[in-house]
């Protein structure tokens, strides 16, 4: 449902649950969802830092040293600045609209944006993916054995 610019995602309602001494009540479960989110808050924290940390730290890297310039990591490299954008871009914002708000809260504007980023970056990533696996299993050619020219020492003989 859309209403003033907001959009209704799920709705969730808690419910009582009985267990072998009676029903518990509201608050029980309301405490059980808070610790539960909470977790999963801390979960989504520490997975979106460790990416965004660790792929900047490869791209770093590959950028920092010269010898590390090779065609394998720039394949590593573009797959972590997909990586990166995905950990900025597509996972804080349907984390915050779909476990914290259970709404877009971002407006009508940035739905589209964030949808598509998301949609793009995946593709981005499957295509690195799929060039990485049909470079692996790519019939190996060795290289045309290197032109020998065989330079014979020739003697002159001159008259003196």
């Amino acid at each position: 449902m859309e209403a003033d610019g907001i959009v209704e995602l799920t709705t969730s309602s808690l419910e009582t649950t009985s267990n072998g001494s009676g029903s518990s009540t509201d608050a029980e479960s309301a405490e059980l969802s808070v610790y539960a989110k909470s977790l999963v808050i801390v979960l989504y924290t520490v997975i979106i830092v460790v990416a965004i940390g660790g792929n900047s730290t490869v791209c770093g890297i590959v950028a920092t040293y010269r010898r590390m310039r090779t065609v394998t990591n720039y394949f590593i490299v573009s797959l972590a600045c997909s990586d990166v954008l995905m950990a900025t871009l597509c996972i804080p914002m349907t984390f915050i609209s779909n476990v914290l708000v259970h709404y877009w809260p971002f407006g009508s504007t940035l739905c589209p944006i964030v949808s598509y980023s998301q949609v793009i970056i995946i593709i981005i990533i499957l295509i690195i993916i799929i060039t990485s696996v049909a470079r692996l299993w790519a019939p190996r050619v060795s290289p045309p054995p290197a032109a020998s020219i065989n330079f014979t020492r020739v003697k002159f003989f001159t008259r003196e």
